[in-house]
């Protein structure tokens, strides 16, 4: 069985020095990885400053959560910004795929557990019938 991949809207998030202006300044990088056969013309990577990153446990949102995150940062944290409207565009095109979303979350939840506990099973399997033959040829 090959490890499931995510049908659905995902996220990675990553620290870095994303300000020529401020090189020594380090930034979050959130960048949305669309659901296999979406490509919507919208803005996909948000930066932001380190303190201002929602959550030191961010992976805990869905992608429509994490949107709805940047637009309260935004408009609290910036005056003049581009990403505000963009970050708007986002939020509605994920709402709008919000019912197949959920599915296709649940979906890879059921499959991941499946995957996981046929790994675990192997493992189980293999260390027994290593354990037998060690002791068998302690006999």
């Amino acid at each position: 069985m090959d490890k499931p991949k995510p049908r659905f809207t995902t996220f990675q998030r990553r620290k870095g020095h994303y300000d020529w202006l401020h090189p020594d300044e380090t930034q979050v990088c959130y960048r949305f990885l669309w659901a296999p056969g979406e490509e919507p013309d919208i803005k996909s990577s948000f930066v932001l400053q380190e303190e201002e990153d929602p959550e030191a446990r961010p992976y805990h949102f869905t992608a429509l959560e994490l949107a709805h995150n940047l637009v309260d940062i935004y408009e609290e944290n910036y005056l003049f910004t581009s990403y505000l409207e963009q970050v708007r565009s986002l939020v509605e095109y994920l709402e709008s795929r919000e019912a197949a979303e959920e599915l296709a979350r649940l979906e890879y939840a059921v499959e991941r557990a499946s995957y996981e506990l046929l790994h675990w099973m192997r493992e189980l399997r293999l260390s027994i019938e290593a354990l037998e033959h060690y002791r068998a040829r302690e006999e």
